[in-house]
């Protein structure tokens, strides 16, 4: 399984969807993972802690999607009636993990259905403690 963990784009966004830690345990149990270049540079991560945990850095969205099985964002990507139109760089089939407001955001859930995405909205998995 090949992992990306792109950069966040929204305004305001400067957390990473993944950590050299995690992506290191991802690693461990057989994914490839491929990180966007500057993915962690908000939060304080450079690209040299994510490779010292065996990821790839790819240059751009582009090439760390391509290939991916499975996108890692913490926010939903921006869609095309928003501006910029990050939906369009993925790949039918993919499966993308982030905070989506998959009740709040219609539109931006039927721009990931119509893109042929399966998405899991991080807001709406339950959490026990």
């Amino acid at each position: 399984m090949r992992i990306a963990v792109l950069k966040e784009r929204r305004a305001h966004e400067y957390r990473v969807a993944g950590s050299p830690e995690t992506v290191g345990k991802f690693i461990e149990l057989g994914a490839e993972v491929v990180v966007e270049a500057g993915a962690g540079a908000a939060s304080g991560t450079p690209d040299s802690a994510f490779e010292g945990a065996g990821a790839t850095v790819a240059n751009d969205a582009d090439s760390a999607l391509s290939g991916a099985d499975l996108i890692l964002k913490v926010q939903r990507p921006i869609i095309a009636s928003e501006g910029e139109d990050e939906l369009a760089r993925f790949t039918r089939g993919q499966m993308l993990v982030c905070q989506m407001g998959a009740l709040t955001e219609p539109d931006f859930v039927n721009a990931l259905a119509e893109a042929g995405l399966t998405g899991f909205a991080l807001e709406l998995v339950p959490r026990i403690s």
